[in-house]
């Protein structure tokens, strides 16, 4: 390509993905444009990104302790030094579930001591409490995403730092035995998990968990027959989540399998099209890649159906 047609790397260009997930969406600002419900890209919104300033912040990380061997590797040792962070975002994520459950309680002071009882000074009361959780919640919020965006960056380079490093000390027998796109799938795709766990994953799950004994406890206090008949969704819910877990973990074992598959069979094919082509082999190249592509779309057809299945069954008991 003429050097005129490259484009730099440094900020997404317009129209780029900004969902978690997607491509350049890392970090908590991709989990922040998922709580507001995804933000479509306008020429408005490019043109503040490229006004951004230069990112030259630094991850902080050893890199020459991270990048030595490791034969006992745990991941919880290796989260030592990030630890105390993490813990300090996991806080303000049940601070902000906590705040968010204040909510509802203060709606319930105002309507049943303030308006049913003709007392303007209680609903007044609740309405400056309500507003000033929210602001509270709001600076928690902030918090929140500088804290666990920045320490799961950090932690995510040191890690890539960590197996990129162990690549390096594997002998060549390591190398001829596994084709290149195999392990470039443990190098992006395997880690680019971890980051949806860290950065949202992690923190939905701690949310949903606050929110669900907070409300439990909550409703035993107020009424504690209703929290008895609610309490019947409990169990079928636990054996249809157990149920869930155990077939999505398989289901989502051969799809990591069959990705790097794919991943490996475009790389070589990509780097052997000058052999394919000269033998002209073209045809069972792309027979071959349609073939390992089946296979790994047959894996996520599986896992989307186990989804199919579990999702509106909650929905189910919940509307019962």
């Amino acid at each position: 390509a003429d050097a005129s047609e490259l484009v730099p790397m440094a900020a997404p260009a317009p129209g780029a993905n900004l969902r978690p997930g997607g491509p350049g969406g890392g970090g908590m600002g991709a989990g922040m444009v998922m709580m507001t419900g995804g933000l479509a890209m306008t020429p408005e919104l490019a043109a503040k990104i490229e006004a951004l300033p230069p990112t030259i912040d630094r991850p902080a990380v050893d890199e020459k302790a991270e990048s030595l061997p490791s034969p006992e590797f745990r991941f919880w040792r290796f989260l030592g030094p990030y630890r105390l962070a993490l813990l300090l975002g996991l806080a303000l994520v049940s601070l902000d579930a906590v705040a968010t459950l204040a909510g509802p309680a203060l709606v319930r002071v105002g309507l049943d001591d303030g308006v049913s009882e003709s007392s303007l000074k209680v609903v007044w009361i609740a309405a400056c409490a309500f507003v000033s959780i929210t602001l509270v919640d709001w600076v928690i919020m902030w918090a929140q995403a500088r804290v666990l965006g920045r320490s799961s960056e950090r932690l995510l380079h040191a890690l890539r730092v960590k197996v990129f490093a162990h690549l390096q000390r594997l002998g060549l027998d390591y190398y001829e035995r596994e084709m290149a796109g195999r392990v470039m799938t443990r190098m992006t795709t395997d880690i680019d998990s971890l980051q949806q766990l860290l950065q949202t994953g992690l923190v939905s799950a701690l949310v949903n968990l606050v929110s669900f004994v907070g409300v439990g406890v909550a409703l035993v206090i107020m009424n504690p027959k209703l929290a008895l008949v609610t309490s019947i969704a409990i169990p079928p819910l636990a054996l249809a989540t157990n149920w869930f877990r155990r077939r999505s973990s398989a289901a989502y074992e051969v799809a990591r399998e069959r990705i790097a598959a794919v991943n490996a069979n475009l790389q070589e094919g990509l780097s052997g099209v000058r052999v394919s082509q000269a033998f002209a082999q073209e045809g069972r190249s792309v027979r071959e890649f349609e073939s390992v592509s089946r296979d790994y779309l047959d894996a996520r057809l599986g896992a989307q159906r186990l989804v199919a299945v579990y999702f509106p069954f909650v929905e189910f008991l919940s509307e019962i």
